[in-house]
């Protein structure tokens, strides 16, 4: 039978070098300074991130991504799906809340427009997060609320979004599926 994720396993940052780790706890903190909400934390981090980090349309299409690590995509200012779902689950950790990255399937640039029934989605092609506040897990996809765009070795800075944050389970489903 199912069992939710409990949120203390989600706190804890995975990173081990010790620069690193203090580097983006001190992100986290400067993040999130005059937020008094959970709620308000997650927003901050979430908006950073979409703002801050490029989609790398580059190394998607030439299928070399770089580095995916939540440090690398900080520093590049450069990822895919699974760059921007580390750095946000590794900030949201470092301001006390519990996060986690998801992988599933997504009906996003690979599935050509088509719907459900008509893409190989037995496979994962995505991830995004699920952050533990206010006593319920909140998913979020940073990567699709980015407008932002490294394509053809330029930065291309675009409209941020909210679509994907904090969506029903309902409207998530229309284009996000978790794998087991």
């Amino acid at each position: 039978s199912y069992s939710p994720p409990r949120p203390s396993e989600y706190l804890e940052a995975e990173l081990l070098d010790h620069d690193e780790r203090h580097e983006l706890r001190q992100l986290a903190q400067e993040i999130t300074a005059g937020e008094n909400t959970e709620y308000g934390k997650l927003l901050a981090i979430h908006d950073w991130v979409a703002q801050n980090i490029f989609y790398n349309w580059d190394g998607y299409l030439s299928g070399n991504y770089g580095r995916t690590d939540a440090y690398g995509t900080l520093k590049n200012k450069t990822s895919v799906c699974h760059g921007y779902a580390v750095l946000t689950e590794t900030l949201l950790r470092n301001a006390g809340i519990p996060a986690r990255v998801v992988a599933g399937h997504a009906l996003g640039a690979s599935a050509d427009g088509k719907y459900w029934d008509e893409v190989d989605h037995s496979k994962t092609n995505h991830a995004w997060n699920e952050a533990f506040v206010d006593g319920r897990w909140v998913m979020i996809d940073v990567t699709w609320d980015s407008g932002n765009r490294y394509k053809n070795g330029q930065f291309h800075q675009g409209e941020m979004d909210y679509c994907y944050f904090d969506p029903s389970l309902e409207a998530f489903s229309h284009t996000h599926k978790m794998m087991p």
